[in-house]
């Protein structure tokens, strides 16, 4: 059985138990949200990160990821209190703070969700700013820091990422995987030797993004239970994360494949009921907030979310434990789709 439940260490002491299920907060995650007045009276548009900043950190206690671009560009709420005096901030409230490169608020295009057709021009960001977004983070936070993406043969990669973190001992790591080439959009983990997965345990934690796994869902669960499999093959007990994996339907797919760390933007973009994921429009008729203000009720559906993500969690930890899929709410609909991975890994097994 590739799914696990179990407590995790990282390198600089943080503890937490896996699965994890980590909301997000992005600069792209919906677009401008008409939020503020301006002194005429009209809706001023706001950046979408500083309001889900200012209005939904009270509701998450567990788990929080953020951007080192949006904080290096002040694009939350009291970014300021990244660097310091960040213990007395909401931001000290989550148990597990992830911190990821900014490489994907940096790509730019238009957010899914967005209130209008305006959309923020992506803004400088490199390397060196990123690094530099790392290095002013107050001493007292103890984050997981992502990796710069790199793409280029997993060699390199491990060896980039070994020179960044070698000497941050202060920051929980994760290695973000990218494709190992240029030429490729996915992940070849044939390539990955058993020598670079060995040296894969420098890191707390194995990341990969979820559309970089793969071009359908059944080759991205052979490529997240591929990549457990060499890990366990080589002694490496460090978790997977999925970037942009936290669905109330694949999230659990991905768990049984080998997966234990989630997250991403759907909470703030989609209303989570009964196990899939729905128009907010749809969240808001059911939940019955039809007399509150748009903003408000859009905001009702990111709070009410974050339940069924706790939900979630506890079902992800009853199917470890009972090896059942009715622990699911759809999983007489996910069942079928597991047992094609199993079917699929046994014929590569049996090659």
């Amino acid at each position: 059985m590739l799914a696990r439940s179990r407590q995790v260490r990282l390198r600089n002491d943080l503890e937490f138990s896996t699965p994890l299920l980590i909301p997000a907060l992005s600069s792209r995650a919906t677009g401008p949200i008409p939020f503020q007045h301006s002194p005429s009276g009209q809706p001023k548009m706001t950046v979408c990160s500083i309001v889900h900043s200012q209005t939904l950190l009270d509701g998450i206690e567990e788990s929080l990821l953020v951007s080192a671009y949006d904080i290096g560009h002040r694009l939350l709420d009291d970014s300021a209190a990244f660097a310091s005096g960040s213990m007395q901030s909401r931001y000290a409230k989550p148990q597990v703070l992830l911190i990821d490169s900014g490489w994907y608020e940096k790509s730019g295009g238009p957010p899914a969700g967005q209130f209008s057709g305006n959309v923020e021009e992506p803004r400088l960001w490199g390397f060196s700013n990123y690094e530099s977004t790392i290095d002013t983070l107050d001493r007292d936070l103890r984050p997981i820091v992502v990796s710069w993406d790199y793409v280029g043969p997993y060699e390199e990669q491990i060896s980039r990422a070994q020179d960044f973190f070698g000497g941050r001992t202060a920051l929980g790591s994760t290695l973000l995987l990218k494709p190992p080439s240029k030429a490729s959009r996915f992940h070849h983990f044939d390539r990955l030797s058993d020598a670079d997965a060995a040296n894969l345990r420098a890191f707390d934690i194995i990341g990969a993004t979820e559309r970089e796994l793969g071009d359908s869902v059944l080759k991205r669960l052979i490529g997240i239970s591929q990549l457990r499999q060499q890990l366990d093959s080589v002694g490496v007990q460090a978790p997977i994360h999925v970037f942009g994996g936290l669905d109330p339907l694949y999230t659990p797919l991905y768990f049984a494949a080998g997966a234990e760390l989630f997250d991403g933007l759907g909470w703030l973009r989609y209303a989570y009921r009964e196990g899939v994921a729905m128009n907010r429009d749809a969240g808001i008729l059911l939940d019955g907030q039809i007399t509150k203000r748009w903003l408000q009720s859009l905001l009702w559906v990111s709070l009410r979310n974050l339940d069924e993500l706790t939900l979630l969690a506890e079902e992800l930890r009853r199917y470890v434990h009972e090896d059942d899929w009715s622990a699911f709410r759809c999983g007489e609909s996910l069942e079928p789709i597991f047992r094609s991975l199993q079917a699929r890994t046994e014929e590569f097994d049996g090659r």
